[in-house]
């Protein structure tokens, strides 16, 4: 059956606007966030895209100023971010079920401490109040006020399950290097797959991607 709506997912920006001009006609380019964002502004309206979105949470719940916090722990501030974005390129904390196709998505001391270990995240001694903390802080994402960061725009459509555009053919450059959430993305927008990558070269293990991304 032929394809009448195509996209090609592209890594970065530059390369999805160098491949706009190169595509045929009526095929869209576009990077992963671009296509998260034009779902959660159809959904939410538009927000502005806030780097610091996590420490201003983090700060409201605290009832502190950030600039204290960030003075008098810094440990307990970045562990924190650390950790939310991680949840959320994992899909950590995804639903109360404790796995998705086979994933924990549970939001757990356990899990959370698996992430911590995994990613090399320095807790030193604030381990039980950041712990606190992240799941807080995730449920509060959930509601963005005017604001969101990167993340979010791959994972406020998978966890809040909003409409993205369906394409009858979705290709994927770079698969090797998608993260659990951008995976999710993908099954989302896509209805036939094409994913281009290379199994042995994936080097964004930092950003959630890891050596089973392509299977």
């Amino acid at each position: 059956k032929d394809a009448r709506t195509v996209c090609f997912v592209a890594f970065n920006k530059s390369i999805a606007t160098e491949l706009q001009a190169r595509v045929p006609a009526g095929c869209d380019a576009m990077t992963m966030h671009s296509m998260g964002l034009k779902a959660v502004t159809k959904a939410l309206g538009r927000l502005e895209i806030d780097a610091y979105s996590v420490q201003s949470i983090i700060s409201e719940l605290l009832e502190r100023d950030i600039r204290d916090l960030r003075k008098e722990n810094p440990v307990l501030v970045k562990a924190t971010e650390d950790l939310v974005s991680l949840c959320k390129m994992n899909l950590v904390g995804l639903t109360n079920n404790s796995e998705v196709n086979g994933h924990e998505t549970g939001l757990t001391d356990e899990a959370l401490s698996r992430l911590a270990s995994h990613y090399e995240v320095d807790l030193n001694g604030s381990r039980e109040e950041v712990f606190a903390l992240v799941p807080r802080v995730l449920e509060r994402c959930k509601e963005p006020r005017g604001k969101l960061n990167f993340d979010d725009m791959i994972w406020l459509p998978v966890v809040l399950n909003l409409p993205v555009f369906r394409y009858d053919l979705l290709l994927v450059d770079e698969a090797q290097d998608l993260n659990r959430c951008q995976q999710a993305l993908a099954r989302k927008a896509g209805k036939r797959l094409i994913l281009c990558g290379d199994q042995k070269q994936a080097i964004y293990g930092f950003a959630g991607a890891d050596a089973e991304s392509m299977p």
